[in-house]
């Protein structure tokens, strides 16, 4: 049995959009396993006016008739006084998913006997990997928020398995930023085995028949799921290491999306000259003043625009990756940003370099520049990388590989068929392809 994770807005501030994307974001974007999201009974947003808290998670264990250890029962709760935007409460769920992860996992070892959440610290090596002495930390917050071991590794776990924004660090300083050998050990929590449960099989059992063709909209983040698009990369590399920025042009849907968060993950080793890569999704930014408060945050500068924000970051190198630049040509950007942050762009050695993800070509984006006889605002900065459907030998690839470890096929006539009703689009291949399963999956 596959939970849905339930959504529940006190508030009535959220769309029933925005609550799906709630639970989208936990089983898509973080580390998560069918097992814990099981657990999770449901995420509610409250209107706690008189509280101090953003969230909070809780959990309970579940005891059969012999009062053996049966499973868990969670809550996550999101303050909607605090939190009155999507992303604000993405970032403080990746946070509270962080507790769910590593203290369920935790609790459920041993038939329950090995961590007691109340009174245990979290296990020896977990501090010494982290470089946590145990004098100044402990398990609650009686020495303050900073001070529990159990904010540490919840914001461990945001920083190292939530996408941006939700990256920034509440323990850094003192704490450095964990490492690798953090995340593995993090990571494996939900892979240790444990004892048969009645509720669920075990969180690693093979699913042959869960469907591969996901997800069926948004970014694709998880490296095995993203496909055939070497070259471009390739492309966009060698442009950026030649001292352009890059216009990356394709429709919608077309995957700019995933290919800007591949460019992000692989920019630390790609580039020759070493630049931060920032990740920016103008689709959830309004304003030009969000905009520069988005992008300083990411900076870890204190909020601040125009001249005050060259003299920040004139000794910076940024790789900033712009998605859905369409969005400023939008009521609430100016022209004054555009030209700005072209500025920032000239030269070999400018402060900035651009990938930027766009649906219209960027003369005909910002035609107002061009009409009055100025430069339009990526014109020389950028250089164009187009991403086009997939040919038949592509789609071909594509489905042998999802179909790989089903014990499901597809027959060349079915091949060909979503070859032909696609036209090599990946998120029209993705929708035929997942219905097709589907329909083999229940004959």
């Amino acid at each position: 049995m596959i939970r849905t994770i339930q959504v529940i807005d006190e508030t009535q501030k959220f769309s029933v959009q925005d609550c799906e994307e709630l639970g989208r974001f936990v089983q898509e974007q973080l580390l998560s396993t069918k097992r814990d999201r099981y657990w999770l009974d449901r995420i509610l947003i409250r209107n706690d006016r008189l509280a101090d808290y953003f969230g909070y998670w809780a959990a309970r264990q579940k005891l059969d008739d012999n009062g053996r250890l049966t499973g868990l029962s969670a809550i996550i709760v999101l303050n909607g006084f605090y939190l009155k935007t999507l992303p604000q409460l993405k970032e403080t769920l990746a946070h509270e998913y962080g507790h769910h992860w590593t203290l369920s996992y935790l609790m459920m070892e041993d038939n329950g006997a090995k961590f007691k959440l109340k009174s245990d610290r979290l296990p020896d090596d977990y501090y010494h990997l982290r470089g946590l002495n145990r004098a100044e930390y402990f398990v609650d917050y009686a020495q303050g928020w900073n001070q529990c071991d159990r904010e540490v590794i919840a914001e461990d776990y945001r920083i190292l398995f939530a996408p941006p924004p939700q990256t920034r660090h509440g323990m850094i300083p003192p704490l450095s930023l964990p490492s690798n050998e953090v995340k593995d050990w993090i990571q494996k929590l939900g892979q240790r085995l444990y004892f048969p449960s009645p509720e669920m099989p075990s969180p690693e059992m093979p699913t042959s028949l869960e469907n591969p063709f996901t997800p069926l909209s948004g970014r694709i983040d998880q490296n095995d799921r993203f496909f055939n698009r070497d070259r471009e990369l390739r492309e966009i590399f060698d442009i950026l290491n030649g001292g352009s920025g890059v216009e990356l042009l394709g429709d919608r849907q077309m995957g700019k999306s995933s290919l800007l968060w591949q460019i992000h993950q692989k920019a630390e080793t790609a580039l020759r000259l070493k630049r931060r890569s920032l990740y920016l999704n103008l689709q959830l930014i309004h304003t030009e003043t969000e905009f520069y408060e988005a992008l300083c945050e990411q900076l870890g500068i204190a909020t601040c625009r125009d001249f005050d924000f060259f003299r920040a970051i004139r000794n910076d190198r940024i790789l900033l990756l712009l998605d859905e630049v369409e969005k400023m040509t939008w009521e609430g950007f100016t022209r004054n940003l555009r030209s700005q942050l072209r500025g920032l762009a000239e030269g070999e050695n400018a402060p900035l370099r651009f990938v930027v993800a766009t649906g219209t070509p960027l003369d005909r984006l910002f035609a107002d520049s061009n009409a009055d006889g100025m430069t339009s605002p990526f014109q020389g900065v950028c250089l164009r990388v187009e991403l086009n459907p997939w040919d038949w030998q592509t789609v071909d690839q594509f489905i042998t590989d999802r179909l790989a470890k089903t014990g499901i096929h597809f027959t060349p006539t079915e091949r060909q068929t979503l070859w032909e009703t696609s036209q090599g689009h990946p998120k029209r291949l993705m929708e035929g392809g997942f219905k097709l399963f589907n329909d083999k999956k229940r004959s």
